[in-house]
């Protein structure tokens, strides 16, 4: 199993990916405190995200966080906000800049990616990493 974070607030989006990544540990985090507290506890396989949180915090300071202390992961941005999302991928270049929007989508990569995380075998990093980059 894999251990996903997912830094969002919206309850929508939250429901969308708990029940993509179903077969998976997912640790979710509203704030960036709880994504740090997350970070310093747990080794993640994938970080997802948002740009704005609740009560007008952003991701940023986990991001910052992430930079600082080295963490490797897939890190993919799914924000929708154009420059919170490049302020993001500019502190970590090597993120996958997707919006959420691919995700929930009916093309190609959402296809894809529900595929991929329709059973409970664990997936490639590498075939990820290959999958995100879009």
């Amino acid at each position: 199993m894999l251990n996903i974070l997912i830094i969002e607030d919206s309850g929508e989006r939250l429901e969308f990916f708990r029940d993509l990544y179903q077969h998976h540990n997912v640790f979710v985090a509203s704030n960036s405190n709880d994504a740090i507290d997350h970070l310093k506890l747990t080794s993640f396989d994938i970080i997802h995200l948002d740009y704005m949180l609740e009560n007008e915090d952003t991701s940023y300071r986990a991001a910052k966080y992430i930079k600082e202390n080295k963490l490797e992961a897939l890190i993919i941005i799914h924000s929708t906000h154009p420059s919170g999302a490049g302020r993001l991928n500019k502190l970590l270049p090597q993120a996958h800049r997707i919006p959420f929007y691919k995700f929930k989508g009916t093309g190609e990569f959402a296809e894809r990616v529900r595929d991929v995380f329709s059973n409970k075998e664990l997936p490639d990093i590498e075939y990820l990493v290959k999958l995100f980059i879009i």
